[in-house]
């Protein structure tokens, strides 16, 4: 499946587009989701995590709403992702190197 999915991104590149945009949507989504069902068992231990937990996740939901109907800020989103997955992972290695 992920090779068909691949072959189908590359040759068709508005297809890649249409998916990134969506995938990246609904994982803003279903993570906020899940970081609010999460946090009923925070609430228990901190009270100050629990508040920063909950805000972060509604941000977080409210993000994933905006992308859902924004393609543009989704892609330019999904970009910076990618640059600062690559940046820290880049600085990982040199500090590993030493």
């Amino acid at each position: 499946m992920d090779i068909i999915l691949g072959l189908v991104i590359i040759y068709v590149p508005q297809f890649g587009a249409a998916y990134i945009w969506i995938s990246l949507a609904m994982w803003f989504i279903f993570d906020s989701i899940f970081e609010l069902w999460v946090g009923r068992f925070v609430r228990s231990s901190e009270k100050g995590y629990y508040g920063f937990h909950t805000v972060l996740a509604v941000i977080g939901l409210i993000v994933g709403i905006i992308l859902l109907f924004s393609p543009a800020f989704a892609m330019s989103l999904s970009v910076a992702i990618v640059a600062m997955y690559l940046t820290l992972f880049g600085i990982v290695q040199v500090v590993r190197s030493f």
